[in-house]
């Protein structure tokens, strides 16, 4: 019997559930939505609720209500998830065994080190928008309609590392914020990433270095991106060790 391969969305879906594990502390069945965002668990909470939306819509996690819970009241803090390592809350074991699976195959079909490297770019994608936020409200500015799959957003991070990314969409919220009136209180997310584009552009014609700028402090890496460094880890000694022999 040959068994089918896992499609992208499935492959995906392993390291979200790994990720959304390590939220859980040992012991601990279930934490509300508003506890799971505060853990990090994704970098930006929209990333994060989409996810969790398609796991309980397809019964992948399950959740219940907070014992008391008023019609009405905020959702966020009296849903609770249920760790998907199950009942016996054994999170590391869970982790391994499902990290194992990933790299199993990682290493023996390239194609899902394509996928691995897509979901790298979400995550990087979502750090932007968190990156762009903030300094949007530093500016007096909020931005409407920010997306991780918006394309050009996503080829700048294909020609340039993420930290030089984030120089460009600092220096494309300077521009905007002084090109609009004070009157002006929220702007476009692709018209900062269009700007950060034209800003690539004139860089590389005149051959100028684009500066690296680093995350404000408050950034931390969610759990997805610390789940998927210790894949790209694995996957680095893996491909070392294999070199050796």
């Amino acid at each position: 019997m040959i068994l089918s391969k896992p499609s992208q969305k499935e492959f995906a879906e392993m390291i979200v559930l790994a990720a959304l594990a390590t939220c859980f502390k040992p012991n601990e069945l279930h934490l509300t939505l508003d506890q799971l965002m505060v853990r990090g668990f994704a970098p930006t909470e929209s990333y994060g609720k989409q996810w969790i939306a398609d796991f309980l819509a397809r019964k992948i996690i399950k959740a219940e209500l907070l014992s008391g819970t008023r019609l009405g009241e905020d959702v966020a803090k009296t849903i609770l998830i249920r760790s998907p390592a199950g009942a016996n809350c054994d999170i590391e074991g869970f982790k391994i065994t499902l990290s194992n699976k990933l790299m199993r195959l990682i290493n023996s079909d390239f194609q899902y080190s394509l996928y691995l490297k897509e979901f790298i770019i979400d995550i990087a994608a979502c750090e932007c928008i968190e990156y762009a936020c903030y300094y949007a409200n530093k500016s007096h500015l909020s931005i409407s309609n920010a997306s991780y799959t918006y394309p050009r957003l996503r080829l700048l991070l294909l020609e340039c590392e993420q930290k030089q990314v984030f120089m460009l969409i600092w220096r494309a919220i300077k521009h905007v914020a002084g090109g609009h009136s004070k009157s002006v209180t929220s702007v476009e997310f692709v018209e900062i990433i269009d700007n950060a584009l034209s800003c690539y552009v004139k860089y590389k014609k005149k051959g100028l270095e684009i500066e690296s700028y680093n995350p404000p402090q408050f950034m931390k890496p969610s759990a997805l991106a610390d789940f998927i460094g210790y894949l790209t880890v694995a996957k680095e000694n893996y491909l070392d060790a294999k070199i050796l022999k």
